[in-house]
């Protein structure tokens, strides 16, 4: 399942958990990408299974070399200049937008 933007939607369509359900059954492995493990998981599939997601995600931090003191204030909306905040969040509507209209 890859993932990227538009999981969301993905996640509350039956159509789509439906069909990853059924071919699951018959998969040796049942593998995704990123946030498409969301929609893995929405399906029902990740139950009793060993995952890496968490290796994944320390592997990001250390790649990023984040560090719970950054040396600006941008962590999380409440703190992140309020332009940005507005800026980012009319880039991930604008991309949700695109990546969720039926084509």
């Amino acid at each position: 399942m890859p993932g990227g933007f538009g999981q969301v939607a993905l996640m509350s369509d039956q159509v789509v958990l439906s069909f990853l359900r059924q071919q699951a059954k018959g998969a040796k492995y049942v593998t995704s990408v990123c946030t498409g493990a969301l929609v893995l998981g929405a399906a029902g599939l990740l139950e009793g299974c060993e995952l890496a997601s968490e290796q994944v995600a320390k592997a990001i931090q250390l790649g990023l070399e984040y560090d719970p003191a950054p040396p600006f204030a941008s962590g999380h909306p409440d703190v992140a200049d309020p332009a940005l905040v507005e800026e980012i969040r009319s880039r991930l509507r604008a991309r949700l937008d695109r990546d969720t209209l039926p084509r």
